[in-house]
């Protein structure tokens, strides 16, 4: 081959290799996609501004008086509205496309096809909130509700464990979905989801996820994350019309095999295993059929005597030291389950999509057997999805998965954008994606990198939901990072020792006990560093309420933000290269206690050493 052929040749490679370097950086990053993170936040905010336009449309006074623009049945300024509404989103997809054709350009495609997937999002989340609100205004059960409380007779689809009520003239509660109603006159088919306040006599009947007839009173909700009450009341037993699944009949044998093993716990242990390993307090519980001591008492506190004082005190410290999150069922539990699965799989060499197969599997045994929850449904999604990507033999990706979840879910559930539990699950995950690495990466200067690391997960975590604990209640619990520091060593062996004894106790309780008291241990702990720091005055510091507590947090994390940036900047320069140096390329010795204090331990180590010989 000539000198030219040659010299051509490597041009021409050369060429070829800038341009493959140069169509790798346009590409997004696999490691830390965010692409999809604005497309979920315009989802989550046009489903919430269409809701607030819902409901000041529908409370808007019209004529002379105070009148719903929609009626029941046929067309009303309502519907005229909603397709004004629906006008607009298409005009915004139509506009978004336009915007994309006008910046589809080499640099600017990325942009431009973000900007157009989010039109194309929001308008999706417009119509399906649109449509999940219309659907249930329309809803028998709740035209009924509207008019005013009303003796009714239902049939209710229960979707959800009896716990303690919320009510005070009820003792036990149930959610589900109201299936038919009839109001005395007709019989209705009906959708509306409700929740079921039932008295004494009720509540210690094996209560499981099936179809039963209940009379009493339906209203609208006065709170809560359910839009009816159905307050039923003596005059009729509660009778099974469906009979529920043999699933979910072992899934309540379960839990009842393990809440009758912690009546044998201390109090705190009773209080608080149940909700580490199940999502549901001690005092919440309610025993039914063979685990119940007796048909008087309903709730394990008032079987066990478990002082009301006591329960509520703990609660209330646990809220104050910021670790109350610790009492549900969030994705910790499902990346334990996970991680055992793996290891597992692993060690019998199997193949990955079996592996796969089997997480999905545990993913959805776990969050049949716990208490069923917004945030256990995000962490059975995400959980889901992570399984896929190692069956795709790809790498899973927080933030992505995350933002599909939120997508996918609030475009099939609207009415989840308006939870603060899955609200804060989805706060919590994306602050740890975002930013725990780096901020680890910070305070590893002062710390060991165990403790760096729970402090960083904490802090990340804080940072994003704090906006949304301040729109639950306006305070600051400023003492939640040292309380989770304090507590992270012990909540993984406490949720393991319990969610073990879930699964054994049924089988043998004398097992379940030991495993259930070595998770009391952990949770004594837990109750020892809340009771300290949440009985602090200076635990929680009030804060503005409303949006101007959203945005005063937001300002002030915002500074704190560029303040530590400042910092991390001016120790970085006093590591840059040492001009005066002798030696080239020398640079200045780090700002970082824990090295000067390593170096003075082992110099100090050295001289002993030397003066003793």
């Amino acid at each position: 081959m000539s000198a030219q052929h040659i010299n051509q040749y490597a041009h021409t490679t050369h060429e070829h290799h800038d341009y493959d370097a140069a169509q790798s950086y346009e590409r997004e990053q696999g490691s830390c996609d965010w692409r999809m993170l604005p497309v979920a936040l315009v989802v989550w905010g046009v489903n919430l501004i269409v809701y607030q336009l819902w409901n000041a449309w529908q409370e808007a006074p019209s004529g002379d008086g105070y009148e719903p623009h929609m009626a029941t049945s046929g067309i009303s300024l309502g519907d005229s509205r909603t397709m004004m509404l629906l006008i607009v989103a298409l005009a915004s997809l139509l506009l978004g496309i336009a915007v994309g054709i006008a910046l589809r350009c080499r640099r600017k495609r990325q942009v431009a096809g973000i900007l157009t997937v989010c039109c194309i999002a929001a308008m999706i989340s417009a119509a399906a909130t649109i449509a999940d609100t219309t659907i249930q205004w329309h809803d028998a059960a709740m035209a009924l509700a509207r008019d005013g409380p009303q003796y009714v007779s239902a049939i209710v689809h229960v979707t959800s464990p009896t716990v303690s009520a919320s009510k005070r003239d009820a003792d036990c509660q149930v959610d589900g979905v109201i299936r038919t109603i009839f109001d005395g006159t007709v019989e209705r088919s009906a959708n509306g989801a409700v929740r079921v306040f039932l008295q004494s006599p009720h509540c210690t009947t094996s209560i499981a996820t099936g179809s039963y007839q209940v009379s009493g009173e339906l209203a609208t909700a006065e709170y809560g994350s359910k839009p009816l009450w159905l307050i039923a009341d003596d005059r009729g037993a509660l009778r099974e019309v469906a009979p529920p699944r043999i699933t979910a009949h072992a899934v309540a044998m379960m839990q009842q095999a393990m809440f009758a093993v912690c009546a044998d716990l201390s109090d705190q242990a009773r209080i608080l295993v149940p909700g580490l390993t199940v999502g549901v307090l001690g005092q919440d519980i309610v025993l039914q059929g063979t685990a119940a001591a007796s048909s008087e008492p309903s709730t394990i506190m008032d079987s066990l005597d478990i002082n009301a004082t006591y329960a509520e005190q703990l609660e209330d410290s646990f809220r104050r030291s910021g670790i109350m999150h610790l009492m549900a069922v969030s994705g910790g539990h499902f990346m334990i389950l996970a991680g055992f699965i793996r290891r597992m799989c692993a060690r019998m060499l199997t193949h990955r999509w079996i592996t796969a197969l089997a997480m999905i599997a545990g993913n959805c045994a776990l969050a049949a057997i716990v208490f069923p929850s917004d945030s256990v449904l995000r962490a059975l999604s995400m959980g889901c999805l992570s399984a896929i990507c190692l069956g795709l033999g790809r790498r899973s990706q927080t933030v992505s998965g995350l933002c599909w979840t939120v997508i996918v879910m609030l475009i099939l559930t609207p009415s989840m954008a308006r939870s603060y539990g899955f609200a804060l699950s989805c706060a919590a995950v994306l602050g740890i994606a975002l930013i725990a690495s780096p901020v680890q990466h910070m305070i590893a200067i002062l710390l060991p990198d165990t403790v760096a690391e729970a402090t960083a997960m904490t802090i990340a975590a804080q940072v994003f939901t704090l906006p949304i604990q301040v729109l639950m209640e306006p305070e600051l619990p400023i003492l939640s990072i040292p309380a989770n520091v304090l507590v992270a060593p012990f909540v993984g062996f406490a949720t393991i020792a319990g969610l073990m004894a879930l699964a054994v106790s049924w089988l043998s309780p004398d097992i379940g006990y030991a495993l259930a008291w070595i998770a009391g241990c952990g949770t004594r702990v837990m109750e020892r560093c809340a009771i300290w720091l949440g009985g602090k005055q200076y635990a929680t510091v009030p804060w503005a309420g409303d949006l101007p507590g959203v945005l005063l947090i937001l300002l002030v994390e915002g500074v704190i933000a560029a303040g530590v940036m400042l910092c991390v900047r001016a120790l970085a320069r006093r590591s840059t290269p040492d001009a005066d140096s002798p030696s080239p390329g020398a640079r200045k010795f780090p700002f970082r206690p824990r090295e000067r204090f390593a170096l003075w331990l082992s110099d100090t180590k050295r001289m002993l050493e030397e003066a003793s010989e």
